[in-house]
């Protein structure tokens, strides 16, 4: 007997595959962000970066009300912020103050 239905298992792999693409844009798109000097390699729902001015993100971050986990206290990741993969528009928005803060 199947544990998930036919239509739980479509909808999985949907997601699932929905969360791949919006992970994989996220990297890319900070990548190309100055500011960011190091994007970490991920196969989990969120991506770690380490950035030259974590202050100034932060600060901009807060302003525009996108709670992200500052990890810079974290042993060996100073200046690391770890961003969840979210929705295109979510995304769209930490990106977005990212290249204001960071260039």
């Amino acid at each position: 007997e199947a544990l998930f239905s036919v239509a739980g298992q479509d909808a999985m792999r949907r997601s699932v595959d929905g969360i791949l693409a919006a992970r994989a844009g996220l990297l890319e798109a900070l990548g190309r962000i100055s500011g960011v000097s190091r994007v970490f390699p991920t196969d989990a729902n969120f991506v770690l970066v380490r950035v030259k001015d974590r202050p100034r993100l932060l600060a901009a971050l807060r302003k525009a009300g996108i709670v992200l986990r500052d990890r810079s206290f974290d042993e060996g990741l100073l200046d690391c912020i770890r961003i969840t993969v979210g929705t295109a528009e979510e995304n769209r928005a930490a990106v977005a103050c990212f290249e204001e803060a960071l260039g």
